[in-house]
């Protein structure tokens, strides 16, 4: 047997489906199990949508093993294909909400789209076929570049076109039976559905990071949040690294604050806040602490800390707008010290560099206990 008779009629149907079958659960599973952590509407959309798929294809499956060729098989194949072409509409609604939060009004297309599919069962077939390639068409212009970002989405929405001339192809080519063809109307589904498979992970994945990211940073300055470090801070100690802590606090910032009003004083916390991510980049991780103060692991202990803390004041002094200075303290990591300690030491230090005249830096070092 040549390998395209293996695509070819009912067994053809069966192949194509056992294959698209693990593409569709998998969407499945990723839809249903991100709408019970979310609850977003666009996960619903695609949840219904696949299991209206599945349906499609086992009740396509179970009607081709139908010979008999009565008024009412061809009625039920007429439904069983709007049936497709509903779930494919609320599929492409569904990865479309996935971009977009407020389409309500598009929303209402898709149902009206869907109601359409099944009127359209009392008409004939090649009403039903270009009134799905109508749509594909439609939605290529539309939707096209608001689905994803690299234009998978059309090269998928331009293959479920081709499917669809091929069987017009098909259709009006009866006494031809082109293996080629047959061949391609079965696996070019696979390639289409893998697309949109891509695009909903490539989604969920984009949407996980962003959430996590938002999760662990501060949103006004860009830098990680309080508890993030202390997470880094925390395991860096327990594993016995040679860190240090940097510890920053604006000068006279409620002064900034009171006379240029809050809006200044946030320009000036994403301004130092930059210049202390550019210093630290590479070599640890710089974190907003709370109000004007920020606080950095550095994880590289070839690091020369007074050059380094010396530099991002002297940065701090002369780029920011409107000028203010950094009072800056920081510490190493000694033995038996907790990561919690270590903080403590560097805040301290920069406690020292502001009560003593501020816009200076002081290293963290312990008194000497007399015994």
């Amino acid at each position: 047997m040549k390998f395209l008779e293996l695509f070819f009629g009912l067994q053809g149907t069966v192949i194509s489906s056992l294959i698209l079958l693990p593409i569709f659960l998998l969407m499945l599973l990723i839809s249903i199990n991100l709408f019970k952590r979310r609850r977003k509407k666009s996960y619903l959309t695609l949840s219904i949508a696949l299991v209206l798929t599945l349906i499609d294809h086992g009740i396509s499956i179970s009607h081709s093993f139908m010979t008999s060729e009565s008024s009412y098989l061809i009625w039920i194949e007429r439904s069983i294909t709007a049936l497709g072409d509903c779930a494919f509409f609320l599929l492409i609604l569904g990865l479309y909400q996935l971009y977009h939060t407020n389409v309500a009004h598009i929303q209402w297309i898709f149902y009206t789209l869907c109601a359409a599919a099944f009127g359209i069962v009392f008409l004939n077939d090649w009403v039903q076929i270009g009134f799905v390639m109508a749509f594909l068409l439609t939605i290529w212009f539309i939707f096209g570049r608001h689905i994803g970002s690299d234009h998978k989405f059309r090269w998928a929405i331009f293959t479920f076109f081709v499917i669809e001339g091929l069987q017009v192809w098909s259709e009006y080519k009866q006494h031809e039976n082109s293996l080629w063809v047959s061949f391609l109307v079965k696996v070019l589904p696979v390639l289409s559905y893998s697309i949109l498979f891509f695009i909903l992970l490539e989604r969920v994945i984009e949407v996980m990071q962003k959430s996590y990211m938002q999760s662990i940073t501060d949103a006004l300055t860009g830098l990680f949040n309080r508890r993030h470090l202390y997470e880094n801070v925390e395991k860096s100690v327990k594993a016995g690294q040679s860190v240090s802590i940097i510890f920053i606090d604006i000068d006279n910032f409620k002064k900034l604050n009171d006379t240029k009003g809050h809006k200044a004083g946030d320009e000036v916390l994403k301004q130092v806040a930059s210049i202390f991510r550019e210093e630290v980049d590479g070599i640890g991780i710089a974190a907003r602490y709370g109000g004007e103060e920020m606080v950095a692991l550095i994880r590289d202990k070839k690091i020369e800390m007074k050059q380094l803390t010396e530099r991002i004041r002297f940065r701090i002094e002369k780029e920011t707008n409107p000028g203010v200075t950094a009072s800056i303290g920081y510490s190493y990591r000694e033995d038996g010290i907790s990561h919690d300690e270590l903080i403590t030491q560097a805040d301290k230090a920069m406690y020292q560099a502001k009560t003593t005249g501020k816009n200076k830096v002081v290293r963290y070092i312990a008194t000497p206990v007399i015994t």
